[in-house]
């Protein structure tokens, strides 16, 4: 049975629409079967003398269009400008129509000042050119030295003049006078002659003098350097020992190897109490707590009623209400013990005190619940007594590790105090005193000294190139 269908209202619309245009179709072809266009007349009269009707068809409609006409492509030119920058703004754009004297772009603001200095200098250089040709065509300056120049020649030949009657006629008293100039010239050639040879070859006493003076001054400017700084070196040393101390100590007290001994010993330590709680299992059954490993094998068969010759005696009864069961009265295990007793083949050869027998080789070390010593008492001794040895060694590495931390903890101390000292030192020497003042200014005079008689020193042996000159001028104008 099907369901009604509820139709929406603009479903009801399409339905109608379709419906309207199929009849709208039929009737078309029942009349016009053909497809011939009935208002065909009357539609060509109306169109326009331009216009003509085409009957609808499917078909490509194409349409054709003739001009007649040239095509002209347009100019480019590469454009060249008087001076070099670079372009800040362009002015046009690509296609656009310009005109003469239009501007195009624009330089950046440096290469515009560059132009602008530029034509500054240029006006400058044509100004002196403008000058230097205005003095070119008026030649004052230079006639004016012409017309001196003429004039001190004339005053020269007149002087030669009376210089040439003077030696052709010479007054008595003017050869006197040269005469006595010559003595004088003589006198200064001499003096010359002496002071450019001191100058060049110093004496050898003056020489000694100067270099004893410079050893001196060395002398001087160690002793007052080594006075300066000896104090200021020995607090730097104390304080380089104090740091190297301290790290040394530093380093020593959080080595590890401190505590390695101690390691090995609490390692040893786990493996004998492990080593003892196996074998109160392996003869008890039971596991041991801490208490149990604290006391030794008699106190503990004691404290937890467990003889092991009885309980080991085939005339024991393990289970004497019938039942093969642990029984919750005591702490040992009587199945464990059954075990033994029943299952265990080497029964018979089980020996509860054996100071005087040796079944089987005397064990080091117990690491298992089942080492082949079947000698009960023996065994728990054995690992009772490797169990207080290591912990013996564990206090005695215990001590040990105590004495040593706490002498390099004292150690530490005092070099966290050298180091204090040392550096209060050098801090009360960086400030300085009136006793580091006075040695300063000693050292600063010593200092000097040696450098003044090193210079005199230097004067003696090497004789200085002007004062040279000087002399030898002097004494080829007296020679």
């Amino acid at each position: 049975m099907a369901l009604p269908v509820r139709l929406k209202r603009w479903h009801i619309v399409i339905l109608a629409s379709v419906i309207v245009v199929a009849a709208l179709v039929a009737v078309v072809l029942i009349l016009n079967p053909f497809g011939l266009n009935p208002l065909a007349g009357d539609a060509e009269s109306a169109l326009a003398p331009t216009e003509r009707l085409i009957p609808v068809r499917f078909d490509i409609l194409t349409t054709e269009i003739s001009i007649n006409g040239s095509i002209t492509f347009s100019n480019k030119e590469d454009l060249t400008f008087g001076s070099s920058g670079f372009i800040d703004e362009i002015l046009v754009s690509e296609g656009e129509i310009v005109s003469e004297g239009q501007p195009l772009a624009r330089l950046d603001p440096e290469s515009a000042a560059n132009l602008r200095r530029a034509i500054a200098q240029a006006q400058l250089e044509y100004e002196d050119a403008l000058d230097a040709l205005a003095d070119a065509q008026t030649p004052t300056l230079q006639i004016a030295e012409a017309e001196a120049a003429l004039a001190a020649a004339e005053l020269e030949v007149e002087n030669a003049q009376e210089t040439l009657d003077g030696l052709v006629n010479p007054d008595v008293q003017v050869v006197s006078q040269a005469e006595a100039a010559l003595a004088d010239a003589e006198l200064e050639v001499q003096n010359a002659q002496e002071a450019l040879e001191e100058l060049v070859n110093p004496d050898a006493d003056a020489v000694t003098q100067a270099e004893e003076a410079v050893a001196q001054a060395q002398v001087a400017l160690r002793d007052s350097e080594y006075a300066l700084d000896n104090d200021f070196l020995n607090a730097q040393a104390d304080l380089e020992i104090a740091e190297r101390e301290l790290a040394v100590s530093e380093m020593l007290l959080d080595s590890p190897s401190n505590s390695e001994q101690i390691d090995e010993a609490s390692e040893t330590l786990t493996e004998e109490e492990s080593d003892y709680s196996n074998v109160i299992y392996k003869w008890t059954g039971m596991r041991a707590t801490v208490g149990d490993l604290a006391m030794s094998p008699q106190d503990l068969f004691d404290d937890i009623g467990f003889d092991p010759e009885i309980v080991f005696s085939r005339d024991y009864s393990l289970f004497p209400d019938g039942r093969i069961a642990d029984s919750p009265d005591t702490r040992w295990n009587e199945l464990k013990i059954f075990g033994w007793r029943s299952l265990y083949p080497g029964y018979s050869l089980i020996e509860f005190h054996c100071e005087d027998i040796t079944l089987l080789p005397e064990r080091d070390s117990d690491t298992t619940n089942t080492n082949s010593e079947l000698c009960i008492h023996r065994d728990m001794d054995n690992a009772w007594d490797a169990l207080r040895l290591a912990r013996d060694e564990l206090q005695s590495a215990q001590a040990e590790f105590d004495d040593r931390v706490a002498s390099l903890t004292e150690r530490r101390t005092q070099a966290l105090e050298s180091l204090a000292s040392a550096q209060d030192k050098v801090k009360r020497l960086e400030t300085g005193s009136i006793d580091d003042e006075l040695l300063r200014k000693r050292f600063a005079a010593a200092r000097e000294n040696l450098n003044k008689a090193k210079q005199d020193l230097e004067d003696l042996l090497n004789a200085d190139a002007v004062e040279a000159a000087s002399l030898r001028n002097r004494l080829a104008l007296a020679q």
